[in-house]
């Protein structure tokens, strides 16, 4: 009973540490004035080069997240080399969405959008969108959800597959492991399944 109230007592006390997650918006705002819901889901893609990469203003809300929380955590239990500071690495989600897309494609570029996507004379375009949700309390779940978009030459939506990850976090390291890589790689791990089978 009084190892369980010490572990309350902890649980408590981190519980105001992480900011509230940001509040994500439509993954195609600003890009391409289309729902996501017309797109097909897991649809094969025929994939014709040159390429382009865009990121979601949501991804953008999802790096300046991790940056709070980074912030507040790091303020809260000392250095850089606390565990749970490296459980939240800032952009390896990004650049491992990005690997999985260049692995398949070494000539996909990153650009702002579509206007540029047109002057460059892109092809196919891949829109990526990252949302995540922290959690640091023993029993919560963290969460991601990655979205990968495809627009063919004529920009017109032709598929959209997904990766989705949770951890719940672990009540003998909850100052220790908020579960963010466990849940980005289970997401991660979908999402390249997904890319292999519809992705040609």
């Amino acid at each position: 009973m009084r190892r369980l109230l010490v572990i309350l007592l902890l649980t408590a006390g981190l519980a105001g540490c992480l900011p509230p997650p940001p509040l994500y918006k439509d993954p195609l705002a600003g890009i391409m004035p289309v729902s996501p819901a017309v797109f097909p889901i897991d649809a094969p893609v025929t994939v014709e080069q040159p390429a382009g990469l865009i990121v979601s203003d949501n991804t953008e809300l999802y790096l300046q997240y991790y940056i709070a929380s980074d912030k507040a955590i790091n303020g809260n239990f000392g250095s850089p080399d606390d565990d749970i500071h490296r459980d939240m690495n800032p952009k390896f989600v990004v650049d491992r969405i990005t690997y999985l897309l260049r692995s398949r494609y070494p000539n996909i570029e990153l650009i702002d959008d579509m206007n540029a996507a047109d002057r460059l004379r892109k092809k196919t375009i891949f829109v990526v969108d990252v949302q995540a949700t922290f959690k640091q309390i023993a029993g919560q779940t963290t969460m991601f959800d990655f979205t990968v978009f495809a627009f063919d030459t004529q920009r017109r939506p032709v598929s959209k597959i997904t990766g989705h990850g949770e951890a719940i976090v672990p009540l003998q390291t909850v100052a220790q492991n908020i579960g963010v890589q466990a849940a980005a790689n289970q997401a991660l791990q979908e999402l390249d399944h997904k890319i292999t089978a519809s992705f040609r």
